[in-house]
């Protein structure tokens, strides 16, 4: 997501870069040490993009070695090159601190838009015999779970709703599905992949690949009980370092007889 920069934000990080450095060079080397450095990097939590992050850390770095060089003399020499390094140590850690931070709230944010965009319209376009609550927890189900997987890789996730007519049986998970006109609700996650030991599996109750605490691993379990309720099936397709894709199918009224 791309947005542009503020220019109140960029007169504020370009006086907060001055007054640091001035304080810098004013002070005996050593008692300023690069840390206030930190502040300037800090400023790009109110950028909208990661990379302004890493250009304030570049600058804070700059600025701190600038410093260094400038600063009249004073204090222990290795203290002054300890207090230096720690300093770009700090810049750095902050830095790549707040670039995760904003990386998972643009994730969230774009999965809540996503959510919530297919979400309205599931409900005004499936044909299927299903309460909008139970449609509302496949839709978030299977698309968190495909942004959830995407999380410290590139990809991408669409997700797709249409009417289909099968002709014959299709082997689906835990289930066939019989000929007849469906609902295919389709989520498909580009940039990963899983092995096939995985996919035999994500159905389990409290089964899932992340840390524990990080999730219940009743998501998709929950999806399978909604849609075997509803006389549907789920197939699952996978291939590592490729995509996911998730079809399910849910009988439309009339042919689940």
């Amino acid at each position: 997501m791309t947005g542009k920069v503020p220019t109140r934000l960029v007169i504020l990080s370009f006086a907060v870069s001055l007054l640091i450095l001035v304080f810098d060079v004013s002070v005996p080397l050593g008692v300023a040490g690069g840390v206030p450095y930190v502040a300037l990097v800090i400023l790009g939590i109110w950028f909208p993009e990661r990379r302004y992050v890493f250009i304030l850390a570049f600058i804070g770095t700059a600025l701190a070695i600038v410093g260094y060089f400038v600063s009249p003399e004073g204090g222990v020499q290795w203290v002054v090159l300890a207090n230096r390094g720690l300093a770009v140590f700090a810049i750095w850690t902050t830095a790549f601190l707040i670039s995760y931070l904003k990386r998972k709230e643009s994730a969230l944010r774009a999965s809540e838009n996503m959510l919530a965009e297919a979400q309205h319209i599931a409900a005004i376009s499936c044909p299927a015999p299903i309460n909008s609550t139970q449609l509302h927890q496949i839709v978030k189900n299977l698309t968190r779970n495909a942004f959830d997987a995407i999380d410290e890789e590139s990809g991408e996730v669409t997700v797709g709703l249409e009417e289909v007519e099968l002709a014959q049986d299709l082997a689906a998970v835990d289930a066939k599905i019989k000929p007849g006109r469906y609902a295919r609700i389709k989520v498909t996650r580009k940039g990963c992949g899983m092995a096939e030991e995985v996919i035999s599996s994500i159905f389990r109750p409290f089964f899932t690949t992340k840390e524990v605490g990080q999730e219940t691993g009743l998501g998709l379990s929950m999806v399978q009980g909604i849609v075997l309720d509803h006389r549907g099936g789920i197939l699952v397709s996978s291939e590592p370092g490729t995509g996911t894709v998730f079809d399910v199918y849910l009988p439309l009224s009339g042919d689940d007889d």
